[in-house]
């Protein structure tokens, strides 16, 4: 289930692609498998959302695209890669529902846009550059979405279901290992902002949690202060009034009361104006909350802001019950406190993040089908995650932990490859392997490995670690669509083979049968005529048309066994082939063939015979189909490659539509494209037809 907005599909007429623009099944498999043998790298999320968010926008003939990731706030998502074709103006973050992505990921569907002007979700930038129709799918694991792939155009356009398909696709493929990498960063980050917290005084940093700060606070300063009763109030979740986060001494019923509103006693002034207040005579001080001070006996009080990044989380308040006067020092060492309380505050928060993005991280893992590992191999020890052990058939603990117990899972026909990468990656630094494993109950799996080098202080080289990662599954769909590739292209030659066969027939009876009969009956004229009436003149006008027919006949056998031999071109060259062909057009369909060729082209055997194919392929649609009384062949060099061009005259035809049955377009253009070279056709009902095939010198057509 989707959402489409901006009309139906027939609001916009989708924009001419021609035969440039066409996107085929084994387009998005190429792309599928190139962002999946890039996955490796998930260190490095910007890098592989260059590629996807690249690739979306060629198969999707789209004029811009942007991979978005959600910030730190969860409020916005962030361009984590966007471009276009042409150059723009960098894309700013947008907030959650703006603009295609934003819908996609606030509604955890795909969005098509076809009237970007309309939609009343548009985002400011895009509007501001004239962005006509987007398409945007979620990025998600699981049921969490991490940001959205979105794709946009600067003329109008529909979307079709194969489009949306192949972005959701694309998001799918990037989405888990985008979002392991990006935890994986963050463990990373956090970790060392853990390690430099550790040095902070161990009574506030005992705990991790945000109420064990507050716990061990309030304890460090009744032992240090020697204060009889101490508190620590924070604010409420709405911020609308402080309550009591941790306290000592207090009764119940005096801690059922503290609950600080605005104006209430000297909580909420030191809370609101972020200095401290001490008082030595609390009973006589009108600003003092005297319900609780009277209940609990208190003679005087100091209360201390709890400050961080220049906010005030809250306030910090040691009291006396009896009278107390404050030298200056209890000030200072409960503003100390506090300051460390705050790093301590910063310090759980971390880890409860550490916590939450390591869970995430197992579920990101999980879903990705990936472990880590790590290898020591001065003492030859192994460490797999559980993830890793799982991809390996093993259950949780059951690896043995030894680099030698490793080698034993990999595939005997890879053990000595194996060996071979992880030692030049020592030097190297870098380890990428895709190699098989056998697991336990003997089946075979695929697993791709990427690591980088470990160093010791010295910065010996001392071992790896990296992630390993279960493309069982891509390697198998890669085999299938191998297979299924071959049997489409064998299929296809099979065809063509059949289909050329059936011409050569064709013309044969047609032509060259057509010929000889008439060579046979005016034979026959003539001899009747000599019979008759030794007259010589009437029998030389028919023995004239008999010559006649001998050659035409001679020149369409010679075009019709150069077909079945074309190795001919070797021994006759390309230009003499080409001008045969002609030459038999012209006396076998009484058409206007004019021919503007350049010397013999420096091409291979086989690449001349693909083009002549073309050249012969394109006359004979003309000849066929197009009704033509001219058509003209040139062929001419160019820049590091050779040009050929068929033009007529003819009725045309609309080279976007399907023609079943009819492999010459198809034949032609999988020639150009074994050659690497570029093939337009141009041609419109009424407006004949144009065959322009450019190919580079010095390449050869695959057989």
């Amino acid at each position: 289930m989707h959402t489409k907005t901006g009309g139906g599909r027939a609001a916009h007429a989708l924009a001419p692609r021609g035969v440039e623009g066409e996107t085929t099944r084994g387009d998005v498999f190429r792309a599928l498998h190139e962002i999946g043998v890039a996955i490796g790298g998930v260190l490095d999320p910007p890098e592989l959302a260059h590629l996807v968010a690249d690739r979306a926008r060629e198969l999707l003939h789209a004029g811009g695209a942007g991979l978005y990731v959600t910030d730190d706030s969860g409020q916005f998502l962030t361009p984590l890669h966007s471009s276009d074709a042409e150059p723009t103006a960098l894309e700013p973050s947008i907030p959650l529902g703006e603009g295609a992505a934003g819908q996609a990921f606030l509604r955890g569907e795909p969005v098509e846009v076809t009237d970007y002007a309309a939609w009343p979700h548009g985002g400011t930038w895009a509007r501001a550059h004239g962005v006509a129709a987007a398409l945007a799918v979620p990025l998600q694991v699981a049921e969490h979405r991490i940001g959205a792939l979105s794709v946009r155009t600067y003329t109008p356009r529909t979307w079709s279901e194969e489009d949306v398909q192949t972005l959701t696709l694309l998001a799918a493929q990037v989405a888990p290992v985008l979002e392991a990498a990006r935890f994986h960063q963050q463990a990373e980050r956090r970790t060392r902002e853990l390690e430099a917290l550790y040095g902070a005084e161990a009574s506030l940093h005992r705990s991790l949690r945000t109420e064990g700060v507050f716990e061990a606070l309030v304890d460090v300063a009744t032992d240090v202060l020697h204060s009889d009763k101490t508190t620590v109030l924070i604010w409420d979740d709405r911020h609308e009034a402080l309550i009591v986060g941790a306290a000592r001494g207090f009764s119940p019923a005096a801690l059922a009361r503290m609950r600080h509103g605005p104006g209430e006693g000297i909580t909420w002034l030191v809370a609101t104006q972020g200095q401290p207040i001490a008082v030595q005579d609390a009973a006589a001080d009108p600003r003092v909350v005297h319900a609780v001070t009277d209940l609990e006996g208190i003679c005087s009080l100091l209360h201390v802001p709890i400050v961080r990044s220049g906010e005030v989380l809250g306030v910090f308040a040691i009291n006396y019950c009896h009278p107390h006067v404050f030298a200056g020092n209890e000030e200072r060492v409960l503003l100390a406190l506090a300051q460390r309380a705050a790093l301590a505050l910063d310090n759980a928060e971390l880890f409860e993040r550490e916590r939450l993005s390591r869970e995430r991280l197992e579920v990101a893992l999980e879903a990705g089908r990936m472990g880590t590992w790590d290898w020591n191999a001065r003492s030859n020890t192994v460490t797999w995650s559980p993830q890793l052990e799982a991809i390996h058939g093993l259950l949780p603990g059951t690896f043995a932990g030894t680099f030698d117990a490793y080698l034993s899972d990999v595939h005997p026909e890879d053990l000595e490859r194996v060996r071979a990468t992880i030692a030049d990656s020592l030097w190297s630094g870098e380890h990428h392997l895709e190699y098989r494993i056998v697991w336990p109950d003997h089946s075979v799996h695929w697993v791709e490995a990427r690591g980088r080098l470990l160093r010791d202080g010295s910065g010996e080289p001392m071992g790896l670690c990296g992630v390993c990662l279960d493309v069982t599954d891509r390697k198998l769909a890669e085999q299938e669509r191998t297979r299924l590739m071959q049997s489409e292209r064998a299929a296809l030659r099979a065809k063509t083979a059949l289909e050329e066969r059936q011409k050569l027939a064709r013309e044969l009876h047609d032509s060259v049968s057509q010929a000889l009969y008439g060579i046979a009956l005016g034979t026959q004229t003539a001899l009747d005529v000599l019979a008759r009436d030794p007259d010589v003149t009437a029998a030389d006008d028919a023995l004239g048309y008999v010559l006649e027919l001998a050659e035409s006949g001679l020149a369409e056998m010679r075009s019709l066994i150069f077909e079945l031999r074309p190795e001919s071109l070797q021994a006759e060259g390309l230009i003499a082939a080409i001008e045969r062909n002609a030459a038999a057009a012209r006396s076998r369909h009484n058409l206007q063939v004019a021919i503007q060729l350049c010397p013999e082209p420096d091409l291979t055997l086989a690449a001349k015979e693909a083009v002549y194919r073309i050249a012969q392929e394109a006359l004979h649609n003309t000849v066929r189909h197009a009704r033509a009384k001219t058509v003209s062949i040139r062929l001419d060099p160019d820049d590091g490659g050779v040009v050929l061009e068929v033009v007529d005259d003819g009725v045309g035809f609309d080279p976007d539509q399907p023609y079943p049955g009819h492999l010459g377009l198809v034949s032609m253009r999988e020639r150009v494209a074994e050659l690497g070279g570029e093939l337009i056709i141009r041609s419109r009902p009424g407006d004949g037809t144009r065959v322009y095939m450019r190919i580079p010198t010095g390449v050869d057509a695959a057989q």
